[in-house]
């Protein structure tokens, strides 16, 4: 049986805490929360960071260079 050549591509992208739309509309797309940051200044909101696992199946016979 052949192997498949898998990549796993990941995306990151960031928002501002309590910016709920954009929370949403990442969640929808099929982003998970990664991690939180703490606001540059004090008070200000924290930066919310989003990841994505994307698996590419490449066809047989083809490698990625």
């Amino acid at each position: 049986m052949a192997e498949n050549n898998v990549a796993v591509i990941f995306a990151g992208q960031e928002y501002v805490d309590g910016n709920d739309r954009a929370a949403s509309f990442f969640r929808r797309q099929g982003f998970t929360e990664l991690r939180r940051e703490d606001g540059d200044v004090a008070g200000w909101p924290q930066t919310v960071w989003m990841i994505h696992r994307t698996q590419v199946v490449e066809p047989e016979g083809r490698t990625r260079r």
